[in-house]
């Protein structure tokens, strides 16, 4: 594990064997498998093997993380299904040739294909098979899925393969000049590859037809990345091209020397550049790059996934860009939405004051899942996990909403929820309330564990790390409570209220007041390690990234803070108080004041 900005070492841990898959990770961990047939679970903090499981044949393909569960295969034809917690095999479905491509999986079943030349559909919770497609030839790429298409693209051999997940059949093809071999990616209606042959290609999902093409120098590729609306792909000759998705071609950046002057013969000098590093230690000095003005003033923080930012305005969810000004499309509820939006599998969920919650078709505004009702308004934002969607209302009404948006349970609890924001941590769901009680319920009953009275009412959303609960309070008191012992841990007392949601990170604990400062607090300790003092009130929630405090303020800016000393970076000066959270993202933060949204470099 290297530190990204300035390359020094973490940590590092001596495995069995050779490693050539990738490895994936959630919030706590590390999965990775060996050639020797081994697979680990390792802590990201310290680099130390939580388990390890050993099974037939090597791992040359990457797993896939998904609900309680890690799935991969082996080149001895298994299929592994293991308990991400304890890496215990939950089940093993065997197939007649080696499995060298990565997983999908949605709604309750996982897909992948083996060089038995079939692509397998099996039941994720027992491996049973559900279905299986015979494809033309063998094939090394990855396939992806579009779960609200109900459509899995394969690639095999030159042929581009989108078959139904409910007919079993392949429905669609695209006929390309070679072979694909390396992972496929859909993204808003376009489908990314690349071929033997060095082209990367952008197919029009709607009529399976080539929008563009590029070829770069090589021909062995990387699989595509998209980054900030730009497809990224490498090459064996040691170049990386950058290709614009809006059919426009810019190529960034070989690494050799001897691909420069290939580079340019190419393209001609005009249309490249060479690929630079930041210094270490240094960022971009905020300069402001790109404003959105919305038709209403913005009451909720972004949401981003897939090149495209999601922000409640007025009444309105809007969709923006991330790559321009533009906007994509508008969702207008005819009340105002308060809530910060959640994406989980492209549907975008939202509540407005009037108790509707919404899941929505990120792609298609005008596709709607579903609608629920709740007894009460909504002020507060929804907690989305893959299976349920958690909410409260002012009434002191907490629900659980399933996936197909039916209440799977309410409870009532003593008081009115506002600003804070249910979350959720081993399956135990915490959320402040207006009656100044911290409330812990379970998250898959509905029933109350137990409660802590804290001094006055509670506003800011929950933050946890370990055992710990860390909160603000309206009186001007932040608290540190054990989930264990469902006390105090220790307090601190700040000048005015307390709105912002903390972030922890590192050993501190960051948040405003309307006492006009930032703080950071140790965590352990609660002593103050150094506070920031701004112009106007910070009811915003600070965002760090790589060691920085992205926090705004009434004062009309946004700063950028040093994390270990609380020192201004930079600062920039918008029309409107900031009163929501920052989005960073692609080397932009994205912040909302009045009716206009802010993309700053």
């Amino acid at each position: 594990q290297l530190n990204v900005l300035t390359g020094k070492q973490i940590w590092k841990i001596k495995l069995d064997g050779e490693v050539v898959a990738d490895s994936q990770q959630d919030e706590e961990n590390i999965y990775i498998g060996t050639k020797k047939g081994t697979f680990y679970c390792i802590d990201k903090k310290d680099g130390k093997v939580k388990w390890s499981q050993s099974v037939k044949g090597e791992i040359i393909a990457s797993s896939l993380v998904y609900k309680n569960m890690i799935y991969f295969g082996t080149t001895e034809g298994s299929f592994y299904a293991l308990e991400k917690d304890k890496g215990n095999t939950k089940w093993t479905f065997k197939t007649s040739g080696s499995i060298q491509t990565l997983p999908v999986a949605s709604k309750g079943k996982v897909y992948f294909i083996s060089d038995d030349k079939k692509l397998y559909s099996l039941d994720a919770e027992n491996g049973k098979a559900d279905w299986n497609f015979d494809l033309p030839e063998k094939t090394k790429s990855s396939p992806s899925i579009n779960p609200n298409k109900g459509i899995i693209y394969v690639a095999s051999g030159k042929k581009l393969l989108y078959i139904d997940i409910n007919t079993h059949k392949s429905v669609k093809e695209t006929i390309l000049p070679a072979n694909i071999e390396t992972p496929i990616v859909n993204i808003d209606g376009y489908i990314f590859v690349t071929d033997v042959l060095g082209k990367v290609y952008d197919i029009d999902e709607t009529n399976q037809q080539i929008k563009w093409q590029f070829e770069g120098v090589g021909r062995k590729t990387t699989a595509p990345f998209l980054f900030n609306g730009i497809v990224h792909y490498g090459t064996d000759e040691g170049v990386i091209y950058a290709v614009g998705r809006n059919e426009d071609v810019y190529v960034y950046s070989p690494i050799i020397s001897k691909s420069e002057e290939i580079l340019k013969n190419r393209v001609g000098s005009n249309q490249f550049r060479m690929l630079y590093n930041i210094a270490s230690g240094t960022i971009p000095g905020g300069n402001l790059r790109k404003i959105y003005t919305l038709s209403d003033d913005i009451i909720s923080s972004p949401a981003f996934e897939n090149d495209f930012l999601y922000v409640g305005a007025g009444s309105k969810l809007y969709a923006l860009r991330g790559d321009s000004d533009l906007i994509r499309w508008t969702f207008d509820e005819k009340s105002p939405i308060n809530s910060s939006p959640s994406i989980v599998n492209r549907q975008v969920s939202f509540a407005s004051e009037q108790g509707n919650v919404y899941m929505i078709d990120a792609d298609n505004k005008d596709r709607i899942f579903w609608n629920f009702k709740t007894d009460g308004k909504i002020f507060s934002s929804p907690y989305v996990s893959e299976e349920n969607t958690y909410i409260g209302d002012n009434l002191g009404n907490i629900y659980s909403i399933s996936i197909q948006g039916n209440q799977r349970w309410k409870l009532k609890i003593g008081g009115s929820i506002t600003k804070s924001s249910p979350v959720i941590n081993n399956r135990v769901l915490y959320v402040g309330a207006d009656d100044g009680y911290l409330y812990a319920i379970n998250s898959i009953s509905g029933d109350l564990m137990w409660k802590f009275k804290a001094d006055s009412t509670i506003n800011s959303t929950v933050a946890i790390v370990g055992e710990n609960l860390y909160f603000g309070t309206n009186s001007g008191k932040f608290y540190c409570v054990s989930t264990n012992s469902q006390k105090e841990k220790w307090s601190f007392k700040v000048g005015q209220s307390i709105f912002s949601s903390p972030a922890v990170i590192n050993g501190k604990v960051v948040f405003g007041s309307k006492d006009k400062k930032v703080y950071a607090l140790d965590i352990n300790t609660g002593k103050k390690v150094w506070d920031f003092e701004t112009a106007g009130e910070v009811i915003a929630s600070p965002t760090i990234v790589d060691n920085y405090v992205y926090i705004g303020s009434a004062d009309k800016k946004l700063y950028a803070l040093d994390l270990n000393n609380g020192t201004k970076k930079w600062e920039v000066r918008v029309d409107f108080p900031i009163k929501t959270s920052a989005l960073v993202i692609n080397g932009f933060v994205y912040v909302g004041a009045g009716n206009k949204f802010y993309g700053i470099n």
